[in-house]
């Protein structure tokens, strides 16, 4: 528990989901990423999101993120229409 929240995550791959899962449950947006590259901490987002960036940091300021990048759509894997593609997505993101 830190700053009087408890996380309960379970078991996860993706050690930033607890960032999407903040974003989801303060404000109601659409599909989020969140992944580490060059040591940076990027969130992506789907353009059209109407939202401050500063609102999104001061909400998740549990993690810093260094970019805030837009996409017209985040890529999901084919079986699983949930689950984010990250190889794609980093792909658009010319990453």
């Amino acid at each position: 528990m830190k700053n009087g929240k408890l996380w309960l995550r379970g078991r996860i791959k993706e050690p930033y989901f607890n960032i999407e899962s903040a974003l989801h449950a303060k404000f109601n947006i659409g599909k989020t990423a969140v992944f580490k590259y060059n040591d940076k901490i990027i969130l992506v987002l789907e353009k059209g999101i109407k939202i401050n960036e500063n609102e999104i940091k001061t909400a998740i300021n549990f993690e810093k993120i260094s970019e805030i990048k837009y996409v017209n759509k985040i890529p999901v894997d084919k079986r699983h229409s949930t689950k984010v593609d990250y190889n794609e997505l980093k792909k658009l993101l010319k990453l």
